[in-house]
């Protein structure tokens, strides 16, 4: 996964990984939120909110976490 993914890929990984999804929500959720303030409920509005380049980011620190991905784009990272 690099600068060729974009948001509509992203979602679909996402959806396919629900570790990814779990953690773009949480990001998102997280960020400048305050507390039981959850808005973010999907993928786009994740992605959305973090950015595209963030959820990238994000998609491949969770990829290197271990074998809980298995899109063979982000085992590669």
């Amino acid at each position: 996964m690099s600068s060729d993914c974009n948001q509509q890929d992203l979602v679909r990984l996402a959806w396919l990984q629900p570790t990814l999804l779990a953690g773009l929500i949480r990001q998102a959720n997280s960020d400048n939120r305050t507390e039981n303030d959850f808005d973010c409920l999907s993928a786009e509005q994740a992605i959305c909110q973090l950015g595209l380049a963030s959820s990238i980011e994000l998609a491949i620190r969770l990829a290197r976490t271990g074998p809980v991905l298995f899109d063979a784009r982000l085992r590669e990272k």
